[in-house]
């Protein structure tokens, strides 16, 4: 242990950070490469970094053993914008762990990553071992939701059903068909519909999501503040871009954009993520044409289900309203150094209700190709 040291890591770190990645099961053949690859775009392209780290290592002499991930984030608070962290991304090598010292180190790195950041920093989708270490430090948790949609139940069917495919085949064609015209009344009969609004698929963010996204400032709570620089690093210019951009415009004005990913499950079925919600969430029309659009993308490219993650209760309603049934989950979400918040602050943070988070918040996106 006395030959271990915690740091930042480094530019000409890849190397060895690539040699701590193929000790990784998960990642499967070329899965290590390609996840070297996103982490360095994470790692230096971040254009909320400001020469700060990025990530801490674990260095036994030359090699790297551990690392966990700090992204630094500008927030909206109350309104106003402040410095904050997002923690991710920890990971100790096999062998490290059998020794013993996979508490040891992940400890240290949290321990690192806490002192070096000014202000407070949060957590979320994170596994239940990570959790426990944060549980450990004294990181204060909170829920928030996770919702579904089905759209096709054979995946259901088939675990339910064992041994009989056709059987499931046909309740699932039948139950499609009810799925459909339920949500063909829900879309023809709301008092939400507006022919005003237009929703359109872009490539790209422009200065226009700036402009919005300032708009937004007093009506999000705590949320990452989303300028089009950033979202074009999180979600369009990173390697093995993987999402789908629809804009809503309303009286020729930006009002709002949805950011959707899908993903192949078991090498049969596709299941759809609304990845972020960009809009304010009072404005009702806006998140029914941006969620109705959503559902029509994905019921056009054979998704299954869709999931949608949102601390935000106005959000989360209109999904109800779209026949999406939950929570089927409670993401943790947990905050280090509040100490470093102000005094009036800290009963603020510590209140779902407050934060504006959504599934594109975390890295459960970006690191994987």
């Amino acid at each position: 242990m006395k030959n271990i040291t915690i740091r930042e890591l480094r530019g000409n770190d890849m190397e060895q950070m690539l040699v701590l990645l193929k000790s990784r099961d998960d990642l499967g053949e070329g899965g290590a490469e390609k996840r070297q690859v996103l982490m360095e775009w994470l790692a230096f392209k971040n254009p909320y970094e400001n020469d700060e780290a990025t990530y801490f290592i674990a260095d036994d002499q030359g090699k790297i053993v551990a690392h966990l991930g700090r992204m630094p984030m500008e927030f909206v608070i109350k309104g106003n914008l402040r410095r904050g962290y997002y923690f991710h991304d920890l990971y100790v090598h096999p062998e490290y762990r059998k020794k013993g010292l996979g508490l040891f180190l992940s400890m240290s790195l949290y321990n690192a990553a806490e002192k070096n950041s000014k202000s407070f920093c949060f957590c979320i989708w994170t596994n239940e071992i990570n959790l426990n270490f944060q549980r450990k430090r004294g990181y204060h948790e909170l829920k928030y939701p996770s919702y579904v949609k089905i759209l096709d139940p054979y995946p259901i069917l088939i675990k339910r059903i064992k041994g009989q495919k056709q059987v499931a085949k046909i309740a699932s064609l039948i139950l499609k068909q009810v799925l459909w015209i339920l949500d063909f009344f829900i879309f023809s009969l709301s008092k939400y519909r507006s022919k005003e609004i237009k929703v359109f698929e872009i490539n790209r963010f422009d200065e226009n999501f700036d402009c919005l996204q300032k708009r937004l400032l007093d009506k999000i709570g705590i949320s990452p503040f989303k300028s089009s620089n950033y979202l074009n690093w999180k979600y369009v210019d990173r390697p093995f871009p993987k999402t789908t951009i629809f804009m809503a415009r309303k009286n020729n004005e930006i009002c709002g954009a949805i950011v959707l990913a899908m993903k192949e499950r078991e090498g049969l079925f596709y299941e759809g993520t609304i990845v972020d919600i960009l809009a304010d969430p009072s404005d009702k029309e806006i998140l029914w044409g941006l969620f109705r659009t959503a559902i029509d993308y994905f019921r056009k490219k054979k998704v299954c289900s869709i999931k949608c993650c949102s601390a935000d209760s106005k959000q989360t309603k209109i999904l109800k309203k779209f026949l999406f049934f939950g929570p089927v989950l409670n993401m943790p979400l947990t905050i280090a150094n509040v100490k470093k918040l102000e005094e009036e602050e800290r009963g603020y943070f510590q209140h779902i209700d407050n934060w504006h988070i959504n599934y594109g918040d975390s890295d459960g996106l970006m690191l994987v190709p």
